[in-house]
């Protein structure tokens, strides 16, 4: 990847060009074609993902099976954060809705990221809570929406 592709998206802004240029070495790119999963709900966290083109639909498989939509994922977000910095398994499904670039991220080089230092890591640090913040923004919005619903008691019958 280069320091162009990074330097595009909202959450690389203000990043310095030096430490730009080095986190960009360390991420690896890769192509999907639309219908491939990326990540499957349930495996072991191998690192994060950077959306370079594309659109990703993210979906949660229910112990019922069913597949219910969360939200789809655009270019410039990181993903796949949370099971790698709590060393769980995937919450979801990842799904590439048309053709897809990703960049991808080792869990050893992440983890080295997170728990270092240097002005790279320090800016990537802030790079990672800005996603999540991101996140938790929109789940809050989903679930104030999804509350808002009347209760399934108050909802008309179907005749």
């Amino acid at each position: 990847m280069d320091t162009k592709t990074l330097r595009q998206f909202e959450l690389f802004k203000g990043f310095p060009p030096r430490e730009l240029n080095a986190l960009a070495g360390i991420f690896s790119t890769h192509s999907v074609s639309a219908g491939e999963k990326i990540i499957t709900q349930g495996d072991k966290s191998e690192g994060v993902y950077l959306l370079l083109s594309g659109i990703i639909s993210v979906k949660r498989e229910t112990r019922s099976g069913a597949l219910v939509p969360i939200c789809n994922i655009e270019p410039g977000s990181l993903f796949g954060t949370l099971s790698t910095i709590d060393g769980g398994t995937r919450g979801a499904h990842c799904i590439a809705k048309e053709d897809v670039e990703y960049g991808f991220l080792q869990t050893v080089d992440f983890l080295d990221l997170i728990a270092g230092n240097s002005a790279m890591a320090l800016g990537f640090q802030v790079v990672v809570i800005r996603s999540i913040f991101h996140d938790i923004r929109f789940t809050n919005e989903q679930l104030a929406e999804f509350s808002s619903l009347a209760p399934i008691d108050e909802l008309t019958p179907i005749s």
